[in-house]
């Protein structure tokens, strides 16, 4: 089995450390933060370089928020979802093996350039909350061929977590 981030990385701060200098946006801030700073450390004679700097410094620092916040919107493509539905209905996850799903998944959005890194899922329980996020309420406008692989999906899903929990518990008499 292939490991999500969850397994290469030693904590969730160093994945997401690893998830920022890895985006462009807030990399390029932080540069310009940085270049800010030590142009207020070597010009503090300069009242005119400090009062700009800080000017600049304040305005990095409110559009910060607004960056980080296109760094967590989810991903909404099309093709993604088919192929998240397409790979629930095939591998049938439950349990431990959505770590096998959210490793496809990731290295699938990273393939096709619609995440930076191979580690947009951090664990396979990311992965499944998104799959459950989506599937939950299909809105009636959905594209034909995408909403039917994400309702057979929902269905498999469903199936497969029943099938798992009575192989956990076989005495329980579980439906």
């Amino acid at each position: 089995m292939q490991s999500p981030p969850e397994d290469v990385f030693n904590s969730y701060w160093s994945y997401l450390l690893y998830e920022m200098a890895h985006y462009k946006p807030i990399l390029s801030l932080l540069v310009v933060i940085v270049s800010l700073v030590l142009l207020i450390l070597f010009f503090h004679d300069n009242e005119v370089c400090v009062v700009a700097s800080i000017v600049s410094l304040i305005f990095c620092i409110f559009i910060l928020p607004f960056i980080s916040d296109a760094f967590t919107q989810p991903i909404s493509d099309k093709d993604f979802k088919i192929k998240l539905s397409a790979e629930v209905i095939a591998l049938r996850p439950a349990g431990k093996g959505w770590g096998t799903t959210a490793y496809n998944m990731n290295q699938y959005l990273f393939d096709e350039g619609l995440w930076n890194t191979p580690y947009y899922f951090y664990r396979g329980r990311e992965c499944h909350d998104f799959f459950r996020t989506i599937t939950k309420d299909v809105p009636k406008d959905t594209e034909r061929t995408l909403k039917w692989y994400m309702l057979k999906a929902a269905e498999v899903e469903e199936e497969a977590q029943l099938e798992y929990w009575r192989k956990q518990y076989p005495d329980a008499n579980l439906p």
